[in-house]
């Protein structure tokens, strides 16, 4: 029998040792990320208070309501009173940050939906399309809320097949590994600091009692902020978009889930900052001037152009997405009448039909089917 030469035993030793290095390394990294997921950190706390404000408005208010969904450019962008007394139903703003991705957008809107509610998602062009990319807001985010990436996971399993579903989950799982650095682990387990606090511009302090953002008008706008606003070159969200993106999948589940309960979902376009080049280019000026088409194709409903919704810099407060106060009206009227039933401007061109429920061969109504149900249960009477 031939012995292996002493050079290759040397050699299998050599990459057995880096194996087993990389194996250990990686199982270590591993559990230091396991070990501090969920623990507070300072850069989501504003979110968080965001979203509880929201939320405890949206309850407080009796359906049918009108709910204003999406990323900030919906919370910096509408009026919500102005929306609420226009089609006479009571208005809450729920938007808070793209950054945190479609599926979390969409799982805090299906926690407040109810029946009769009229969901007006106005979504950041990017979100559309979404396909799995984990950001640096969302991987901060998923850390801190470990049960949020869950929650995403099982909303994406439920609107996509299986062979879509399971190299998306496996592609975040992985980006969240990669991405994260060893000085957010450590902050992690610090947690929040003493007497920590939300400042700045964002976060619940900033909101007012319809979740509306507040002091955007443009006196306090200060001059680095409207450099800010415009210093990104022009978008290309057209060119990076795809008709088949996992987003749309994941839109169509959430108008199923909506519709189960009674509620509605209508799309409508984000304030954002106007170039040119939104024009100019074909891959661009296609992507924007077919958007309502596109989104038809999926089962969803487009009311709005998007070029209609494009201001020039001196509207913009922080960035391409968040409008001053003083455009923020006027795009709210121009948002009413894309919304207003033709002839009817009180009435939203979108019903919502009553839930319902299958009763054998036919259809019954949610709320008379739970009365009847309730009827039944109760006691005899003596």
């Amino acid at each position: 029998m031939r012995r292996p030469e002493a050079g290759q035993g040397t050699l299998w030793r050599l990459l057995s040792g880096v194996a087993l290095g990389i194996g250990l390394a990686l199982g270590a990294w591993l559990l230091a990320l396991a070990g501090q997921l969920g623990h507070p950190h300072p850069d989501h706390q504003w979110v968080l208070e965001a979203r509880a404000h929201k939320q405890a408005r949206a309850e407080a208010l009796p359906p049918p309501r009108l709910l204003v969904a999406g990323g900030s450019s919906a919370m910096f962008g509408i009026d919500s009173p102005q929306l609420g007394e226009s089609f006479r139903r009571p208005a809450v703003n729920l938007g808070v940050n793209a950054g945190l991705g479609l599926p979390v957008i969409l799982n805090q809107t299906l926690a407040i939906a109810e029946a009769g509610d009229l969901v007006i998602l106005a979504l950041e062009y990017p979100l559309l399309g979404y396909r799995g990319e984990i950001n640096h807001v969302m991987n901060d985010f998923y850390l801190g809320q470990p049960e949020e990436l869950l929650q995403a996971w099982r909303l994406s399993h439920a609107a996509l097949p299986l062979h879509r579903w399971l190299p998306l989950v496996a592609g975040e799982a992985l980006q969240i590994v990669m991405q994260t650095s060893l000085s957010r682990v450590v902050q992690g387990y610090r947690g929040l600091p003493d007497g920590f606090t939300v400042k700045g511009t964002y976060g619940a302090h900033r909101l007012d009692a319809h979740g509306d953002q507040t002091a955007t008008s443009r006196r306090h706008r200060e001059a680095w902020m409207a450099q800010q606003a415009t210093a990104e070159a022009p978008r290309q969200y057209g060119a990076d978009h795809a008709d088949n993106a996992p987003g749309w999948a994941l839109l169509r589940h959430f108008q199923e889930r909506l519709q189960d309960r009674g509620a509605c979902l209508v799309l409508v376009p984000p304030a954002f900052l106007f170039h040119p080049h939104y024009r100019e280019d074909p891959v661009e000026r296609r992507f924007y001037s077919t958007l309502p088409e596109q989104a038809a194709r999926h089962g969803l409903t487009y009311r709005g152009r998007p070029y209609d919704f494009m201001y020039p810099a001196e509207d913009m407060f922080d960035t391409d997405f968040h409008l001053v106060d003083e455009a923020r009206r006027r795009n709210t009227r121009r948002l009413i009448e894309a919304l207003a039933a033709p002839g009817n401007p009180s009435e939203p061109v979108i019903e919502c039909p009553r839930a319902t429920v299958e009763s054998g061969v036919t259809r019954q109504p949610l709320a008379d089917q739970i009365a009847g149900l309730e009827s039944n249960q109760q006691p005899a009477q003596r």
